[in-house]
C-alpha cells in the first residue's frame, strides 16, 4: 500500500518540475480552450511594417475567456516585436523563435472580437 501512496506524490513532483513546459488546467478550461480554437477565425494583413490580426468569434466572451496561444511569423529583421490590443500592450519583449519558415513569436491572447496590432518596438 505504501508504494501506491508514493505514486501520486512522485507524479505531481514530476509535473511541478516540468511546469514551464506543460499546460496544467481544469477540465472546464481545457474544454473552453478547445471550443475557442475551433470557433475563432483569424484574418491577418501585413501593411506599413505592421501585422494586423482581426478576430471573429461567436462564443460568449464572458464564458469563453481562456487565453489562446498564438504563433505569428514576423519579418526576419524585427528584433523587439510588441503586441497591442486597442490601446493595451498585451506582450512585449517576446522571445523570437525560428523554424524552417522564418522568425516567429508566441503569445497568449483572450479570444474576443477586435484587432491585434503586432509591430516592431523601437
Amino acid at each position: 500500500m505504501a508504494g501506491k501512496r508514493k505514486r501520486p506524490a512522485k507524479y505531481f513532483s514530476y509535473i511541478k518540475e516540468k511546469e514551464n513546459d506543460l499546460w496544467v488546467a481544469t477540465f472546464a478550461d481545457v474544454t473552453k480552450y478547445i471550443r475557442e480554437r475551433k470557433n475563432i477565425i483569424i484574418e491577418s494583413n501585413f501593411e506599413n511594417k505592421t501585422i494586423k490580426l482581426t478576430f471573429m468569434f461567436d462564443l460568449d466572451p464572458k464564458t469563453y475567456d481562456v487565453p489562446l496561444s498564438l504563433k505569428t511569423y514576423i519579418p526576419d529583421d524585427w528584433k523587439n516585436p510588441s503586441v497591442m490590443h486597442g490601446e493595451n500592450r498585451i506582450a512585449s519583449g517576446l522571445e523570437i523563435h525560428e523554424d524552417y519558415f522564418g522568425s516567429y513569436i508566441l503569445y497568449d491572447v483572450t479570444p474576443e472580437k477586435g484587432q491585434l496590432i503586432i509591430s516592431e518596438s523601437l
